[in-house]
């Protein structure tokens, strides 16, 4: 319940702050009628999200030009779900590892995880929060590939990234779906996702695909690859999601040789 009331008061500050722009912190108690510690909370949330700075007692949006609606509310909804398969995933990487990070709200909740470590890392990425959440880590290599802008995930994705990872060779990669097929495998909605995914998936030694089990009860128009692709049975070799998946998918995934990691 309490994570429930979390989510709602996220949401009502962030359409505060789309309304008015800037925001006083006592006006945002006086709207959500609040604990003063819970809000504060929320708003060091929102901040670690990129999503709002804070200054003299105010909080504004940091970008007017993000579209918070269909990015950034996915993730403040299904952040404890996330978190548990980023945290996972995150004991993958390793000290000077070369890791790729592709778009998607799973993956950059693992970007979070790794701005707060100490780790040295090479990192390539094309998703805009990605960049924006490890700029700032000295720690890490950062390398971010351009292309075409796909506003529903601020990525940048289709043939010139794949041009562009050619040239790279990384340890991992860390990829999102948007939906499963018992027939054809992994999912996602548009040719320039599909394009990008591979490029990933050539460019790294092992695939990991980070996703939440709601994902496998869709079915996206466009598969990433049959399950009789060579990606499928060399790269992308671990799933990790949430315990709750039904265990037809989890058995169909072994079936082919994925090692699904539930948590």
């Amino acid at each position: 319940m309490t994570n429930m009331i979390a989510i709602e008061r996220r949401k009502i500050i962030i359409n505060l702050l789309k309304k008015y722009k800037v925001i006083s912190i006592k006006s945002i108690l006086q709207e959500l009628n609040d604990k003063e510690n819970n809000i504060r909370n929320d708003i060091r949330f929102l901040k670690e999200l990129g999503l709002v700075t804070q200054t003299y007692g105010s909080v504004r949006l940091t970008n007017d030009f993000i579209d918070i609606d269909k990015y950034f509310f996915d993730f403040i909804e299904n952040e404890s779900r996330k978190r548990l398969i980023s945290e996972k995933a995150f004991e993958l990487i390793k000290e000077d590892d070369s890791i790729i990070l592709g778009p998607g709200t799973t993956v950059f909740e693992l970007a979070r995880i790794i701005s707060k470590s100490n780790l040295r890392l090479n990192v390539i990425t094309l998703s805009l929060p990605v960049l924006c959440i490890l700029a700032k880590k000295t720690n890490i290599n950062l390398m971010f590939i351009g292309g075409k802008l796909i506003r529903e995930n601020f990525s940048f994705e289709g043939i010139m990234v794949e041009e562009m990872l050619n040239i790279f060779s990384a340890n991992l990669g860390f990829i999102g779906i948007r939906g499963f097929s018992m027939d054809h495998g992994f999912t996602i909605p548009t040719m320039e996702q599909v394009i990008t995914t591979r490029a990933i998936a050539k460019a790294t030694n092992e695939v990991v695909v980070l996703t939440d089990s709601s994902k496998f009860s869709k079915n996206c128009f466009i598969r990433i690859s049959s399950f009789q692709d060579e990606i499928l049975k060399r790269k992308i070799t671990k799933v990790i999601t949430n315990k709750d998946l039904e265990k037809k998918y989890i058995q169909k995934l072994r079936n082919e040789n994925i090692d699904v990691i539930l948590v």
